[in-house]
């Protein structure tokens, strides 16, 4: 795992907190483990990424955070739109669309660094501690917002080393 794979998802997603915010986020205390990404709150947005570059990226906060997130401004459309549904697929919808918009922004960036891969549509997963399958060592960063704490965990390694290491 390499620091150009993992930083682009780490740096929009806190482009994107901070646009909310209003502020930019503060980084928590690093964590490094050597297996595949694993959920850490309430709503997790999990990101596939496939061709040069192999794993995934999950982008997790609580569903308290999440709803301030949404309440902000920033994703009130998506509220609005989803009155009618419950409190979890409402935040669920927000953590997607804010997944959607953070790898769009990734994508683009990956593409200029030369580095050919798709990126999936981000499914939503509740519960903490749900394991995913794919490429290990995976690197979580604490991003800490007036919202509150979104978890973004990467686990990317370049596309023949993860070749390597899935046989």
């Amino acid at each position: 795992m390499k620091i150009e794979f993992v930083g682009p998802f780490v740096e929009h997603a806190a482009r994107a907190l901070a646009e909310a915010a209003q502020v930019p986020p503060e980084r928590g205390p690093l964590t490094l483990t050597l297996a595949a990404p694993v959920t850490s709150q309430d709503l997790t947005a999990i990101v596939g990424v496939e061709g040069d570059l192999v794993g995934a990226a999950l982008y997790g906060a609580s569903l308290g955070a999440v709803e301030r997130l949404s309440a902000s401004g920033v994703r009130r459309e998506e509220v609005e739109e989803a009155n009618d549904v419950s409190r979890e697929e409402r935040g669920e919808r927000a953590l997607g669309e804010l997944a959607q918009d953070i790898c769009a922004a990734v994508g683009e960036e990956l593409a200029q660094a030369g580095h050919r891969c798709e990126l999936t549509e981000p499914r939503i997963v509740r519960g903490a501690g749900v394991a995913t399958t794919g490429i290990g060592p995976s690197l979580t960063v604490p991003l800490i917002t007036p919202f509150g704490e979104f978890h973004v965990c990467v686990g990317i390694v370049g596309g023949a080393e993860g070749t390597l290491r899935s046989v």
